[in-house]
């Protein structure tokens, strides 16, 4: 059985009430390992164009629960300015009867072939070039939200490859006229969990010590 390794790393571990994404954050490197807690200050959104200025043009999928007109018309800015050379969504199937209008909008935006749902409250944002391969998991939705808010931001390509394939398996599943289906789909993610290597715990991020910096 394959087992997937990683080169060491360290964590850096940031906290701030009131820092911008891009003062928080800072620069990207490779093989990062970043967590930070804000005090909700900046969205979602914010922590993709920083690190769109980091990495370059990149592609990217979208895990949300819920988004803002705002936020979704700025991931389109970005895709018409090619900063994102695709973008697609993955978001809870109860998006079309909570937010009819968002999710009408979403679909004008980005076209039904861009976006599929499952039973979902999973937040994460696969962003991926040449040359990173970055996987960021949140509580974050993609909209501004005024609580205590925590992300994950790794430079980490099996992390990556995997989250990929798991997103890429729903894309696959499902035609373009079955994008917001009402039915329970959480069985077309969790499947293809079971399935994986990183799931079964194979994977070890072999973590050097602590460098921690609040």
């Amino acid at each position: 059985m394959k087992a997937y390794k990683t080169s060491p790393r360290k964590r850096r571990i940031i906290a701030h009430g009131d820092a911008a994404a891009e003062a928080m954050i800072g620069p990207l490197e490779h093989g990062c390992e970043i967590f930070g807690l804000t005090g909700g200050q900046f969205s979602f959104i914010d922590i993709l164009e920083h690190c769109l200025s980091q990495i370059g043009q990149a592609h990217c999928v979208i895990a949300t629960w819920t988004a803002s007109y705002a936020n979704i018309e700025k991931a389109m800015r970005f895709t018409n300015d090619s900063r994102l050379l695709s973008c697609r969504w993955l978001v809870d199937r109860s998006f079309k009867t909570r937010k009819p209008d968002l999710c009408k909008h979403l679909v004008d935006t980005f076209g039904p072939h861009a976006i599929r749902t499952a039973s979902s409250h999973a937040k994460f944002l696969l962003l991926w070039n040449d040359e990173w391969n970055i996987a960021i998991r949140t509580s974050m939705n993609l909209n501004q939200n005024p609580r205590v808010e925590n992300f994950e931001i790794s430079d980490d390509r099996n992390l990556c490859d995997y989250m990929r394939g798991l997103c890429e398996s729903v894309f696959c599943g499902e035609g373009d006229g079955l994008a917001f289906s009402t039915k329970n789909e959480t069985e077309k993610v969790t499947t293809k969990m079971t399935t994986g290597e990183l799931w079964q715990g194979k994977l070890s991020l072999n973590m050097a010590p602590i460098s921690l910096t609040v």
